[in-house]
């Protein structure tokens, strides 16, 4: 059975490094298949008094098996109060609760809907850098009317550098995709950030 020390270990690293306190908050993330499947890991790690993680039925994973095996990684890391998943649902007491929304897959979308459910003093978590808003993703413009804040990423922090991964994801992706990089010539098209990097 697989134990994830190697990647706990790290988000224990990576909190202490950024010294990330999300003391007395409750946070509203979701829980996925890879990475994301310690999304509620990092915030409950990190201090948060409560943290309700979202997910739902899909083509890339069974969300019951995710949900049992980080119910049992819960369990071993003494976070299994903290914690609160919720399968196929959108509870608005989970909206209304949450001082910190991030705006990922299972949480979207962040529309009227949803905002009108959210704390006045609510911070939403782009998930990505502030230039990249999709407004299919969050309305923007009930966010801006209703003065709720929202964060973009800073993907460029010096400690981090996500966004420096994207060039050998790119070459990754195209590899697997069945194209050699190597002695080929690529045209690269882009109007943004993506095509620097």
């Amino acid at each position: 059975m697989y134990t994830h020390s190697k990647e706990i270990n790290y988000i224990k690293s990576m909190i202490k490094m950024l010294n990330l306190n999300l003391k007395e908050l409750t946070v509203l993330t979701e829980i996925g298949s890879s990475y994301y499947f310690y999304l509620p890991f990092i915030a409950a790690l990190s201090g948060a008094k409560k943290v309700y993680a979202w997910t739902s039925n899909n083509n890339y994973f069974d969300c019951y098996q995710i949900v049992n095996e980080a119910k049992e990684l819960a369990i071993k890391l003494n976070l299994q109060d903290l914690i609160e998943f919720s399968i196929n649902k959108r509870p608005h007491n989970h909206i209304a609760n949450a001082d910190i929304i991030t705006n990922s897959g299972f949480i979207r979308p962040l529309d009227e809907n949803f905002l009108r459910k959210c704390k006045r003093n609510v911070a939403i978590s782009l998930m990505f850098e502030a230039w990249e808003i999709r407004e299919k993703d969050i309305d923007i413009e009930y966010c801006k009317q209703n003065f709720l804040k929202v964060g973009g990423i800073w993907e460029s922090h010096p400690d981090l550098e996500i966004f420096e991964a994207i060039g050998p994801l790119a070459i990754k992706l195209a590899m697997e995709a069945g194209n050699e990089i190597y002695q080929n010539k690529i045209i690269i098209w882009s109007e943004d950030e993506f095509g620097v990097v």
